[in-house]
Order: structure tokens, then sequence, then C-alpha cells
């Protein structure tokens, strides 16, 4: 293996650019968020509500799948953290337990997430009067932010 780029250390500072830890754990709202347009006076996912229900199914049962998948993940995470734990192993570094603790924590903020996407898709899906409702007010929101494309006049 060579030495000539060794892989930086890790200073525990964000580098320039990169998101901190308090912007790692929201990523997945922050991207969801940027996808729609969303703004903070609006109910999380409000953009979805304008699609289609075969669209909203297929965000529901996608969604619904990540959650579950994080779940697991964050268990198996838990058991591997008591293992650890109790067998009191020298060769186990402290803040790697404290790492591992870390992931588990985010793991639970995104399957919450996930989960709320997968609930808010099957709404939008079952009430479409809700739906529509919602989606106009995104939309209104959307324009007067410039975040929706408005047509020109005579162009």
């Amino acid at each position: 293996m060579s030495t000539d780029n060794p892989v930086p250390v890790d200073s525990g500072q964000a580098l320039e650019g990169e998101p901190t830890d308090v912007e790692d754990r929201r990523d997945l709202d922050t991207l969801i968020n940027h996808l729609q347009g969303n703004g903070p006076k609006l109910m999380a996912d409000a953009g979805i509500a304008r699609l289609q229900p075969k669209r909203l199914a297929a965000i529901r049962h996608g969604a619904r799948s990540r959650a579950e998948d994080c779940l697991q993940d964050a268990q198996n995470l838990a058991r591997l953290l008591t293992l650890l734990v109790r067998t009191q192993d020298p060769d186990v570094h402290p803040a790697d337990l404290a790492d591992l603790a870390i992931r588990i924590g985010r793991l639970t903020e995104e399957h919450t997430r996930w989960r709320q996407l997968s609930e808010h898709a099957d709404l939008y899906r079952n009430q479409q009067l809700i739906a529509g409702e919602v989606s106009r007010r995104w939309a209104q929101w959307a324009c007067h932010w410039s975040e929706w494309p408005i047509a020109k006049e005579g162009g």
C-alpha cells in the first residue's frame, strides 16, 4: 500500500462545503425539500400532493420499504453495540462505540422521515380533496418564491 497520498485524519471539523453533523441528520429532509421547492410554512411533502395516485402509490411503497430497511439496520447495529459493550473487549475504543450509537440515532431519524413520507403519499393518494387543496397552496407558494416556472405572456 502506497503512502504517497495518505488519507487525512478526521479532525472532527467539517471541510468547507461539507455538511456538519447537524446538517447530516436532516439530509433526507433537505433533499426532499429541495426537490419539491418546499418552504418553512408548508407541510412536509406538500409537493407530492400534486402527483397522480399511481405515482403516490409507488412513492408510498418505496418509502415504506426504505423505512423498514433503516429500522432493520438500526436494530442490527443496536445488537452489535450491546454485544460490544457486554464483552468489554479492550481493542474496542469508546470513540467507536460512540460512532456506532450516533449511526443508530441517524438511522432511527431516517426511519421516521421515510415512514412520514410514506404516510403522506398514502394520505394524498386516498384523500384527493385534501391533495388538491395542499397542491394548490404548494403551487401558490412556489410561484410566490419563483420556485415554479411561470409562462411569459406573448412568448
